[in-house]
């Protein structure tokens, strides 16, 4: 993963002089994490989670565990490591999870590299994820966060066949399983206080990326969810299909205000 991409997620994201950039909700997560990794790495740039992913092959990205914050800063002020992707956890299961790092851990770790990119919960698979208790474990030192959703659920039933804890999602909203599951629905769901953005540090930028925009009907029900993510107050949102050479679709912004007659 040594060699980058195009920087074209990170533009629309507007990472900008970001150090920390978390990721939440399902959809395509960990594919936008190392997506945006690749993008920066001219850098060095340190993967990690808060929670646990599928550890890297080792043809993917070299893999470091640390099981003290001492080992973590030890391994990335390795000398040799002058650009590239590396990614960081503090153990593998049997199963092949890694298991992630301390969210306290993330600002010292981020003051030693360019940029850390953090998958902070766990969807499944599932293009929408409602939260555990204690989920997601987004970094106080995060600086961007970006909620992720399929856009492949807009429309589809609120069931597990679909939804990550789908229970939770139906009291979340305060509907039934079985509800289909509109725009308005979706952007509750990754916005409210108690969904994907529960726990985002009060001053980081909050850019909502909805994944599978794959054909003409997704992109028109990507657009709607988009209206409604803005309706409610994030000033932009990128609509992608990243599993692409050219990852995004789009890029929906707040309309500027005008400035009333004086």
């Amino acid at each position: 993963m040594d060699d980058p991409l195009p920087p074209l997620l990170a533009q629309a994201l507007a990472v900008g002089a970001a150090r920390v950039v978390a990721f939440t909700g399902g959809g395509g997560k960990t594919s936008a994490m190392y997506r945006l990794a690749r993008e920066r790495a001219a850098g060095r740039v340190l993967v990690a989670t808060t929670t646990r992913i599928w550890a890297p092959r080792p043809d993917e990205a070299p893999l470091a565990l640390a099981g003290s914050l001492a080992d973590a800063l030890c391994s990335v002020r390795d000398r040799g490591w002058t650009h590239g992707v590396r990614v960081l956890g503090s153990e593998v299961t049997a199963e092949g999870k890694l298991l992630g790092l301390p969210p306290d851990w993330i600002g010292a770790l981020a003051a030693e590299v360019d940029l850390v990119v953090v998958e902070a919960d766990g969807a499944a698979g599932k293009p929408l994820t409602a939260p555990r208790a204690y989920e997601p474990v987004i970094p106080g030192a995060t600086d961007l966060l970006v909620p992720v959703v399929g856009a492949d659920v807009i429309g589809a039933p609120l069931a597990p066949e679909r939804v990550h804890r789908a229970p939770e999602m139906a009291e979340l909203l305060g509907v039934p399983i079985g509800t289909v599951l509109t725009a308005d629905l979706v952007a509750r769901v990754v916005l409210d206080p108690r969904g994907n953005v529960k726990g985002a540090p009060p001053d980081a930028r909050i850019v909502p990326l909805v994944n599978k925009v794959d054909d003409a009907a997704r992109e028109r029900a990507a657009n709607e969810l988009a209206e409604a993510l803005l309706v409610r107050g994030v000033e932009r949102v990128v609509l992608a299909r990243l599993a692409s050479d050219e990852p995004v679709v789009a890029v929906v912004e707040r309309a500027p205000q005008r400035a009333g007659r004086g």
